[in-house]
């Protein structure tokens, strides 16, 4: 953080430390994410899929501290990219448009310019309500003639 910002780093730990008294939840979920990696040997998504992650128990603190970085990445990202699963599947099945493409998070469709309006309600609708979460999920939908002018 303090490469990334160009401030000292007392001055990075600072921002850390208050971050975390803020949103202790999250210290928590990460030491418990952690935890729970070093007693299981995996992590798991929101649906189950695991992460072996046996860098947490390696003697080489580099290769340790990696492993907690990845054990906690896991969960999260890996159920980011499960809902995105999830929404292509609900898409296609719902949709009369084709997906030509899918990036990361991000989906690619195409459909003439009289239906952009009804496929993009249709699309955010899915893709919002594609599991019950606490947190309400919510999509950025863009359009345009190419992927670059959708940007």
């Amino acid at each position: 953080m303090a490469e990334g910002l160009g401030i000292p780093r007392s001055e990075a730990a600072e921002i850390i430390d208050r971050y975390f008294k803020r949103y202790s939840r999250v210290k928590n979920f990460m030491e418990d994410t952690v935890r729970k990696g070093l007693e299981t040997g995996y992590v798991e998504t929101l649906f189950g899929r695991r992460r072996y992650v046996d860098e947490l128990k390696s003697q080489n603190q580099m290769f340790r501290r990696a492993g907690e970085r990845a054990a906690v990445n896991a969960p999260i990202q890996g159920t980011a990219s499960d809902l995105v699963k999830l929404a292509m599947i609900r898409l296609n099945d719902s949709l009369t448009i084709p997906m030509l493409l899918q990036v990361h998070d991000e989906l690619l469709f195409e459909c003439s310019q009289a239906d952009v309006k009804d496929c993009e309600a249709e699309i955010r609708s899915v893709m919002e309500n594609v599991y019950p979460m606490r947190v309400p999920l919510k999509v950025n939908v863009a359009h345009g003639k190419t992927w670059e002018d959708a940007h």
